[in-house]
């Protein structure tokens, strides 16, 4: 009964450890956002506001809203987001793509970034974006796989294959699902006296 009695405290005290350090760690993260200032160019007929923007020495998030402040529905437009560094350069390009905006409708659009030291922002709009066919994304990241990390690397040329299409999430997600279902496949084709064989060679040297 003791021994029950000691095995439930620590079982308490573990659980209470576990919510005390999530909390700690969670309260140390949004401590670590600080607000980054910037400007905004808008247009007669686009409104654009930036409802939050934060940032810490590695990552950021800034909510903005749009608005549609023309009598026309607007199909298509696209917000330019300069993200600016400890000096005042561009460090980060982002864009919005905004879309099917009925006139005086609005959306919030929330964006994120990884970057170092980003201090500032700079926000307007363009009638274009940048061609983003050979970009690839990877956790936040994006790398020219034509030239990665500027090394003159074309993962899209790698002796005539392209081998950037392995990163691709939908292609991972296909490999690990096959290999999973070879896996599987091996075990069923494994007898039952043979983990029977197993189990006793288990027990015996335990």
């Amino acid at each position: 009964m003791d021994d029950l009695k000691k095995f439930f405290t620590y079982g308490i005290m573990l659980v209470g450890f576990l919510i005390i350090s999530m909390l700690l760690e969670h309260g140390l993260i949004m401590d670590m956002y600080s607000t980054i200032e910037g400007s905004i160019k808008g247009n007669d007929n686009i409104k654009v506001e930036v409802l939050e923007s934060k940032a810490t020495n590695v990552n950021g998030r800034m909510d903005v809203k749009i608005t549609n402040d023309s009598n026309k529905k607007i199909d298509s437009a696209f917000a330019k987001i300069d993200l600016l560094d400890e000096y005042g350069q561009v460090a980060i390009t982002k864009y919005t793509t905004i879309e099917n905006l009925e006139p005086g409708d609005y959306k919030d659009y929330k964006i994120s970034f990884r970057g170092n030291k980003i201090k500032g922002y700079n926000v307007e709009l363009v009638k274009e974006i940048p061609d983003k066919t050979n970009i690839i994304n990877i956790l936040g990241w994006e790398f020219d796989k034509t030239n990665l990390f500027g090394l003159g690397i074309d993962l899209t040329n790698v002796n005539g294959v392209d081998i950037s299409e392995y990163f691709k999430i939908e292609n991972i997600k296909d490999f690990l699902v096959n290999k999973w279902k070879v896996g599987v496949g091996i075990v069923k084709s494994i007898p039952i006296w043979a983990y029977a064989i197993a189990s006793l060679c288990i027990l015996w040297y335990m």
